[in-house]
């Protein structure tokens, strides 16, 4: 019997080489899929940078003066 299709949709990314190796190394020691472990850095990502209060929804990105910097 298949099993259930999960609620979810592509999406297209180009991600830096380096943190694409990380992603890889990653997935190899631990044996998670690249998506779960995507899944997972973009929910901790957003959990910082969205806030909701009441029906109100802000995006807040702080920005480090040294990476403007170069």
């Amino acid at each position: 019997m298949a099993r259930p299709k999960k609620d979810a949709r592509y999406m297209n990314l180009y991600i830096a080489s380096p943190i694409a190796d990380q992603i890889d190394a990653f997935a190899d020691q631990t044996r998670l899929p690249k998506s779960r472990i995507a899944e997972a850095a973009f929910e901790e990502y957003l959990q910082r940078h969205v806030k909701t209060k009441g029906d109100a929804t802000e995006y807040v990105i702080s920005v480090n003066a040294s990476e403007n910097e170069g």
